[in-house]
């Protein structure tokens, strides 16, 4: 038997093509759009994110997707907080993307994911991380930034 790379299959498509275990995965996510996240611990309460993709095994989504205005600009980093720190780490990352509200066309994206540690006590603690900071992907004009 000849070994390669294993294919993707797409719906419709030989039901014979071997799929690698990421390919397996992949096929069952689907995007849940702004389905509401109500979180486990109540202090963090429920939210609707503009976007959402989410494994059908999981009880939350992986990844969120938040759009701000610069005014809501704040509201990002709070919001990824309660994002990933109410489902205890199982929304695995959250990207927000922030569009300038008047005259400029500026875009700019920050990123935050899970962090877990060990505190003074030796015991695990979570926290969330920026990893990417406001970085800039459209300018004034709305053109894209190089290396952006």
């Amino acid at each position: 038997m000849k070994r390669g790379r294993p294919q993707i299959r797409r719906k419709g498509d030989d039901a014979n093509v071997i799929l690698c275990p990421s390919a397996k995965f992949a096929e069952d996510i689907e995007n849940s759009a702004s389905a509401e996240i109500v979180s486990k611990d109540t202090k963090y309460g429920s939210h609707q994110p503009d976007a959402s993709f989410q494994h059908f095994d999981a009880q939350y989504p992986g990844v969120i997707l938040e759009l701000s205005y610069s005014q809501k600009k704040t509201d990002l980093s709070r919001l990824a907080d309660a994002y990933i720190l109410g489902s205890d780490a199982d929304i695995r990352v959250v990207i927000g993307i922030d569009v300038e509200y008047k005259g400029s066309k500026k875009a700019s994206i920050s990123v935050w994911r899970p962090h877990i540690g060990v505190d003074a006590a030796g015991e695990k603690e979570l926290s969330v991380v920026q990893t990417v900071s406001d970085r800039l992907f459209r300018d004034e004009e709305g053109r894209l930034v190089p290396d952006s």
